[in-house]
């Protein structure tokens, strides 16, 4: 089986989801690995980069403020995530262990379980959207 890893912040669930139906397209896993880091570590960690490649401190507050983290409760398709934490600098590259057992799992198993569910859910909304949005449901709710 194919392994693809992808190394972004995702802070947007949507983000994601659009790697989620890459996968279901193709019948491949998805694992989310998810790397808790404290904000205070994370500019920590910005600050000792090389000017060019340091992330400005306003972007990274926003990003620390917007993020999403993997919620299967709140997503069906985010059924297969690990976190893993990243805030100890004291281990090696600053994380404590990480989830090899899972990661094997997932690659060895792809399931998809509840991403039909959740585009089912996703295709219903956009429905319900664009029925409010037409004048004349709107003014029948109105009588």
């Amino acid at each position: 089986p194919l392994l693809l890893i992808l190394d972004d912040n995702f802070y947007y669930r949507s983000m994601r989801y659009s790697y989620c139906q890459l996968c279901r397209r193709h019948k491949a896993s998805l694992l989310t690995a998810h790397l808790q880091v404290p904000p205070h570590v994370a500019a920590q960690r910005n600050a000792l980069r090389n000017q060019r490649e340091r992330v400005p401190d306003n972007v990274m507050e926003r990003m620390s403020e917007l993020f999403e983290p993997p919620d299967s409760s709140k997503c069906q398709w985010e059924q297969r995530y690990v976190t893993i934490s990243g805030g100890d600098t004291q281990q090696s590259g600053g994380v404590a262990s990480w989830p090899w057992e899972e990661m094997a799992e997932a690659w060895m198993n792809p399931r998809m379980e509840g991403v039909e569910a959740a585009e089912r859910q996703e295709e219903s909304e956009r429905e319900r959207q664009a029925t409010l949005k037409n004048a004349q449901h709107r003014f029948d709710l109105e009588l």
